[in-house]
């Protein structure tokens, strides 16, 4: 009978996915599969009549590799730069101009773009988001082996479906007692509010949006989304099953503890290269009465490094780039000298900020989350050991929250769990207390949870999965580190008495 239901509930999945897509299940392709065996591997993924994903490898791959050489666009025409990249990387572009034009973006829309090292892909959604005022209103997306370049809206509609084998993920912690079907379920909410929470939170149904839906059946995942959105949740299951790359410095020993794995980096390897950039030392930066957008090119040739300026961001943050600046320091590091620049304008301190995005510095006011944003995960297991999961003895059920407060208690945002537990358990004091901790001391104020647009935060078995900037993540892994004991002492420590 259980067969039956489930049966049913999947064919109305299906049924509905289809009545939105109007696409018809024939056609399964299996994106990834492992080798035949007594046990399933897996990870394994299935695409429901969506773009096959060999058909799409060989343009990937070109998408992917570091562009040939430095790219400068000084207001280029948007047709010439598209041409450029068709030409240099021998790729399929097709441009929906009608939808483009929609957004008031035409093949004569300049672009001003000037990098020296980046991937192709990188480079590519510079080049459309100067196009569109930094506004990110149309990007390129691999479909049936050329790339589609549209406005988002328009993408947002071209949606397909894909089911998630999720088995192990969902299986109950190592060492576990008991696992009933409540706790089955728990997990597998905490799962797909982590999904929701962390994959372009504001595009799915259970959030307001329109594009996307997740619903769990069984040990799967049935997931409605588009191409991008598959990516990024794709990587992101396959990071907690630790299957991507760890960000350095690599941990040492064999019990490899506080490990970090980035998910949606394209280059962790060219962030690196930037971050040795940031800390090269400058002999002298003298800049005198010279335009902020001038001051930050003339610091990027003396840093030999890729810089693309929001500019309309600043301008909607009534920043004028024509403003003159002046900064005459000596013996300074390159991160120093930005952080000068981008201070000395006339609307003050704070008001931008930088980012790290694929050996790119990217500049920008703080609210804007175009490029930048960064997911990675931390292993905090060793954090959490000798913590139980039970109730403090005599503990009380906290009262309910202040209706004029608006603010939940913190551990069913960290969990995902629909409901508080009725009596926080140690575990949850712990890791609310360590949430308070990372975001009161990093990025104050550009948390979600405290009305912020960029930090997003969430626990799932073991691990921190945390949306920032790559500056703030960098912060983040030094603060556990020091409360794993594993930075220099400040001063020497003294010895105890009787030693």
């Amino acid at each position: 009978m259980h067969r039956t239901v489930h049966g049913c509930i999947l064919a109305a999945i299906l049924l509905a996915a289809a009545s939105l897509t109007g696409c018809n299940f024939d056609n399964v392709t299996i994106v990834r599969e492992g080798n035949p065996a007594s046990v399933k591997p897996v990870g394994r993924v299935w695409t429901v009549n969506g773009p096959d994903p060999l058909a799409n490898a060989a343009l990937l791959a070109k998408l992917q590799v570091p562009i040939a050489s430095p790219i400068a666009f000084d207001g280029v025409a948007l047709r010439d730069a598209i041409a450029y990249y068709r030409r240099t990387y021998d790729m399929n572009i097709y441009v929906r101009w009608s939808a483009l034009a929609v957004a008031g973006i035409g093949p004569d829309t300049p672009v001003e773009l000037d990098l020296r090292s980046t991937t192709v892909a990188t480079a590519l959604d510079f080049t459309l988001a100067d196009a569109c005022g930094g506004l990110r209103l149309i990007r390129g997306v691999p479909r049936d082996r050329l790339l589609m370049i549209s406005t988002i809206h328009d993408l947002n509609t071209r949606t397909f479906l894909r089911i998630y084998d999720v088995r192990d993920l969902l299986a109950p912690p190592a060492g576990a007692e008991t696992d009933t079907l409540a706790d089955r379920e728990e997990r597998t909410q905490m799962l797909l509010g982590l999904l929701r929470d962390t994959v372009d939170r504001e595009c799915w149904g259970a959030h307001g949006g329109t594009v996307g839906t997740i619903a769990a059946f069984g040990d799967k995942l049935v997931v409605q989304q588009t191409f991008e959105n598959h990516q990024l949740l794709h990587q992101l299951l396959e990071a907690l099953r630790e299957r991507m790359p760890t960000v350095p410095p690599a941990n040492a020993g064999k019990a490899r503890i506080g490990r970090v794995w980035t998910v949606n980096e394209v280059s962790p390897a060219a962030n690196t290269k930037l971050q040795a950039t940031m800390a090269r030392r400058l002999p002298e930066v003298n800049l005198k009465s010279v335009p902020i957008l001038d001051a930050i090119r003339t610091l990027a040739d003396l840093g030999q490094t890729s810089v693309w300026v929001n500019r309309g961001a600043l301008k909607e943050a009534g920043i004028d780039e024509a403003s003159p600046i002046t900064v005459q320091v000596k013996d300074v590091t390159f991160a120093h000298a930005l952080r000068l620049v981008l201070d000395a304008t006339p609307a003050g301190t704070g008001l931008l900020r930088w980012a790290a995005h694929d050996g790119v510095i990217t500049i920008s006011t703080p609210n804007d989350t175009v490029f930048g944003k960064v997911i990675r995960i931390y292993d905090i297991r060793d954090l959490l050991e000798g913590i139980p999961n039970v109730p403090r003895p005599g503990a009380k059920p906290p009262p309910p929250p202040s209706s004029s407060s608006g603010r939940s208690r913190p551990s069913a945002g960290l969990s995902g769990a629909s409901e508080p537990s009725p009596i926080p358990t140690q575990r949850e004091d712990f890791l609310n207390s360590l949430a308070h901790l990372l975001t009161g001391a990093v990025g104050s104020g550009s948390w979600q949870r405290e009305g912020g647009h960029l930090g997003e935060f969430r626990y799932y078995k073991g691990k921190l999965v945390i949306t920032q900037i790559r500056t703030n993540h960098d912060a983040i892994q030094a603060l556990l580190a020091a409360l794993r004991e594993r930075t220099p002492l400040l001063t020497p420590a003294s010895p105890a008495k009787g030693e």
